[in-house]
């Protein structure tokens, strides 16, 4: 239960910041934990802060795992975590709330980075903001992989941006299984702000109601948005039988063959992903 700041720790290999509970105003200390090395472990935190970042990291393989964070922003571009010039980091089970500025942004050529099962949530209606926030962004960044992410903004007086993709070239990413919700109408749930190329790949993200995501394209951006679905198929017969080895195609609108697999012994075949939607920076096309 101390209330403590953990900062600037440099060449920390193998360090690990586990069940501490850093709580109060930080208005000296830029963050409460900050550390740069290899292999290190924060995890199990609960941080309340409301002026400044909980969460900063940079280095190989940083683990950063099932923290509870809090904070309250005035200014759009401050982060409640930052993962920083890292490879092959994991963000996993934390869950995060703000209240103005970012809850999480990754920055500075951060390479692999993987989110898993995180929860973000983000209420503005109450506090005076300062530019238009976002939940999540990255910039000169790439290979990015979210996996069961939540997002989610609630009573927003100003309009907010789920994922905004900054100023970045040749940048990749992957979501998929994932909930986008913001709340406000005239906001975006996924922005690309200012990319100059790459790739965006959705698979399964929808609102929390399963409707359609809502996509924003900025002046001058490029690269290329794949907006895809899973499909699982049962075959049998209308007694109910299930049928194996029975041959299953998909073909797209222009009667394209996409898929063409044999059932198994339970009338299925294996889950496939298919491509609705395609679109760049001069318009999109539906498969």
């Amino acid at each position: 239960s101390t209330s403590y700041v953990i900062s600037d720790i440099t060449g920390c290999h193998g360090c690990n910041f586990t069940y501490n509970n850093l709580t109060g105003l930080r208005a000296s200390a830029l963050y409460e934990i900050k550390s740069a090395g290899n292999n290190i472990n924060i995890s199990y935190n609960l941080i309340k802060n409301i002026n400044n970042t909980g969460i900063f990291v940079s280095g190989n393989t940083p683990f950063i795992s099932n923290n509870e964070i809090y904070g309250r922003f005035n200014n759009y571009a401050t982060p409640l975590v930052q993962i920083n010039w890292a490879k092959n980091a994991l963000f996993a089970n934390n869950r995060i709330h703000a209240q103005g500025g970012l809850d999480l942004i990754i920055v500075g050529n951060a390479i692999n980075i993987t989110l898993k099962n995180n929860y973000y949530n983000k209420s503005l209606n109450s506090y005076n903001v300062v530019g238009t926030p976002a939940i999540v962004s990255f910039y000169t960044s790439n290979n990015i992989t979210f996996v069961n992410e939540s997002f989610y903004s609630y009573n927003a007086s100003v309009n907010i941006t789920g994922l905004l993709i900054g100023n970045v070239y040749n940048v990749n990413f992957t979501m998929y299984n994932s909930i986008i919700n913001i709340s406000n109408g005239s906001s975006f749930d996924f922005l690309n702000a200012n990319a100059k190329s790459g790739y965006f790949n959705f698979t399964n993200v929808t609102k929390a109601n399963g409707t359609a995501i809502s996509i924003g394209w900025g002046a001058g951006a490029n690269g290329t948005l794949n907006m895809h679905w899973w499909l699982d198929s049962l075959s049998n017969h209308s007694n109910g039988t299930l049928l194996s080895n029975v041959n299953v195609s998909g073909y797209d609108n222009l009667n394209r063959l996409i898929f063409n697999q044999f059932t198994n012994s339970n009338g299925r075949i294996a889950t496939i992903s298919l491509l609705e939607y395609t679109r760049n920076n001069t318009g999109g096309t539906t498969s």
